[in-house]
């Protein structure tokens, strides 16, 4: 009942309606969708983008400003993922973005095209689980490509997420040979991390 009143009230004022969701609470994942593609079909990501900014620096409910956010956040990565990135950044340090799983999305998303840019976004933004999601999906798709990365970014801010993330991918297909890759690691802190748990674990 609720979707089919927003679904037909976006069409007409998907600002409105969306105000009218932050009042009631009862915005979910398909409220929030309909609402974001009504408001992209009127006037584009510019006029989103200045509406979402809005909302967000009035205090709007953070249950559904991050049910918007997602859903801004998916539209533009099936598109535009470097732009959808960029977007992400603007609102870091909010409350409802740290809560969320917005941030890993992103960065699995730019791995599955990119992988070591995913790594060089999730690095700078001293994000330690987008590195590590980032890192899990590039092991996925390019094991030894993976591993290299590591050789030439011994102080990047990713390296100790994403080398804890490597460890436990090769752990679980050939211990022995993931003692040996966690030995020839470049940066000592981290080396000695990983190190430690073999001897926790044996």
């Amino acid at each position: 009942m609720v979707w089919g009143l927003v679904r037909g009230w976006a069409n007409v004022d998907p600002a409105a309606t969306a105000d009218w969701l932050f009042k009631s609470g009862l915005g979910m994942s398909g409220e929030y969708e309909t609402v974001v593609k009504a408001m992209a079909r009127r006037g584009g990501h510019e006029e989103l983008d200045a509406w979402f900014e809005k909302v967000n620096a009035a205090g709007s409910p953070a249950k559904d400003l991050q049910g918007f956010a997602q859903t801004i956040t998916q539209t533009r990565l099936a598109y535009e993922p470097e732009k959808a990135a960029s977007w992400v950044e603007l609102y870091l340090e909010e409350p409802w973005l740290k809560d969320g799983d917005i941030v890993e999305m992103t960065a699995a998303t730019l791995s599955n095209r990119d992988p070591e840019s995913a790594m060089d976004w999730a690095a700078r933004l001293g994000h330690e689980n987008a590195s590590a999601v980032a890192m899990a999906n590039w092991c996925q798709r390019d094991i030894q490509a993976a591993q290299a990365w590591f050789a030439d970014n011994p102080d990047s801010p990713g390296y100790a997420p994403a080398a804890h993330m490597m460890i436990n991918y090769l752990q679980r297909r050939d211990p022995a040979a993931a003692k040996s890759w966690a030995e020839s690691l470049g940066n000592e802190q981290v080396r000695a991390q990983i190190l430690q748990r073999f001897q926790t674990n044996h």
